[in-house]
């Protein structure tokens, strides 16, 4: 990942990936999506989607993340 990346760039693919149907595009975009989710239990950010280094959380990103996230059942989803 670099400064040009960010959780909402994969979360709106994988919100076009899920209106149109292309489960290769859904898959790939909510694994990249994944990626930067805070997964540090002792962060102040856990569980977001934000920088765990400088604590910036940026709401764009959240939303985004949960609107792509909201539908997914976990038995059918391995991330």
């Amino acid at each position: 990942m670099d400064r040009n990346q960010s959780a909402s760039n994969y979360a709106l693919a994988a919100l076009i990936g899920r209106t149109t149907s292309n489960e290769k595009l859904y898959r790939s975009a909510i694994k990249s999506l994944i990626a930067f989710q805070v997964s540090d239990t002792s962060s102040k950010i856990y569980g977001s989607f934000g920088d765990k280094k400088t604590n910036q959380v940026y709401s764009f990103n959240e939303l985004l993340a949960l609107l792509a996230l909201s539908n997914i059942k976990t038995a059918e989803f391995d991330y």
